[in-house]
């Protein structure tokens, strides 16, 4: 056998991967053998046997119904192997104004960027556009052959041949054909045509829900990005399939977009939205990743107010509140760290206003409304959980080590 990826490679992508996923069954799996089973990853990927494993398929209703493939741990491992080579030469090539997916440039990044093309144009005009089922519409065979001219051309190293031919499976792959349905069957019949990939040919579709799906998809629509960015007076910003233009020029815009609809169809097949474009001077404001931008101030999107609402409200009907208040705790604040960015103090305070009848037994906020925190004397069971959750991290984190050392030690 020989090696084009060390057990320590594995490794670093299995750590790198648990970062998000630790609480997942897929990980607990994983997690009870695991140095046995980054052994025998390591083992398929060099002898070549390497096979992706089945997704679980499901379908979430917010912020709309969508159909989501989750990949096993084990296949989310090689997602991370792969992109660790890959994510640098993917950062070189892909412009600034690309938001989805990226350190520091995720949503913040998007939503502050586009707040500063409405600064710099108070006169202007913005033009938002959303592509019509992105991600069911993505030509396999053409992302696979791009990916691999740019990664020949791109990354040079002894493993490129390996690399290639874990990126094309990965492209190529058709979850939908060996994959677990779960949740709620009936949300399947709720999905919009064209929304699932139980509807493709087996051609087009990118699984919703992997690393490597987001990456690839940015990768996918470069040359969209490359050929509007360095349009003349005009500011562009892209996340996923949603895209903004500004500029002080309404007519440059109105004729941009039958430029653009050619452009996507003849590149790539896809196309705009019908429904989805909006035209309107920048005095007006623009909504944009669940925010109102306005004027060079920032609101919170009515959906996430709402769903902040629904959370103290399903709580409201939990019988053993003890219990689950740390995991409400967890979703409580990952709104407020949304909505302290924006204006929404008003909000905050009376969406505290609610939970304090429900969960104010147990918690309290700091930090003017953003910051929920668990009473000390309801922390006796969170805190065991803690303790023994980083004394089981810790101690297999050493029995990998072990377990790399013998392997290398009976090499």
């Amino acid at each position: 056998m020989s090696e084009w990826c060390s057990i320590e490679d594995v490794y670093e992508a299995y750590l790198d991967c648990k970062k998000r996923k630790s609480k997942s069954t897929s990980y607990a799996r994983f997690a009870a053998n695991e140095a046995a089973n980054i052994y025998d990853l390591w083992k398929d990927l060099n002898d070549h046997t390497y096979e992706i494993g089945k997704s679980d398929a499901f379908c979430v209703t917010r912020p709309k119904v969508r159909e989501v493939f989750a990949a096993q741990f084990r296949d989310r491992i090689v997602h991370h192997l792969v992109m660790l080579r890959l994510l640098p030469h993917f950062e070189r090539v892909f412009i600034q104004d690309t938001y989805n997916c990226r350190k520091g440039k995720g949503t913040d990044y998007g939503i502050d960027r586009v707040a500063l093309f409405m600064q710099e144009h108070p006169d202007g005009w913005i033009l938002k556009c959303d592509l019509r089922c992105f991600f069911m519409n993505i030509d396999k065979a053409y992302l696979a052959a791009n990916l691999e001219r740019f990664i020949r051309a791109n990354y040079i190293a002894p493993d490129t041949d390996e690399i290639v031919a874990l990126v094309r499976q990965i492209v190529l792959h058709r979850p939908e054909t060996r994959c677990i349905r779960k949740g709620d069957l009936n949300l399947w019949n709720e999905l919009q045509k064209g929304k699932s990939l139980f509807d493709r040919d087996g051609n087009h579709g990118l699984a919703i829900g992997n690393l490597t799906s987001q990456i690839f998809a940015n990768f996918y629509l470069l040359p969209l990005d490359e050929w509007l960015s360095k349009k003349e007076r005009v500011c562009y910003g892209r996340y996923v399939d949603d895209f903004v233009l500004v500029s002080d020029d309404k007519r440059l815009l109105l004729s941009l977009l039958p430029e653009i609809r050619a452009f996507l169809q003849r590149e790539m097949s896809l196309t705009l939205h019908p429904d989805k474009i909006y035209l309107q001077p920048v005095r007006h404001g623009v909504k944009f990743l669940g925010s109102v931008i306005k004027n060079g101030r920032k609101y919170a999107g009515n959906r996430t107010v709402s769903n902040t609402i629904d959370l103290v409200r399903e709580y409201d009907f939990v019988k053993d509140k003890e219990q689950h208040i740390e995991k409400f705790m967890q979703r409580y604040n990952s709104y407020m760290g949304y909505l302290k960015h924006r204006k929404t103090y008003s909000i905050r305070w009376r969406v505290w206003k609610m939970a304090r009848s429900v969960v104010g037994k147990y918690t309290y906020m700091i930090n003017n409304l953003c910051v929920l925190k668990i009473k000390n004397e309801y922390k006796q069971i969170t805190n065991y959980k803690k303790l023994y959750s980083h004394g089981k991290r810790y101690h297999a984190e050493r029995r990998i080590s072990k377990g790399c050392a013998c392997i290398y030690a009976q090499r």
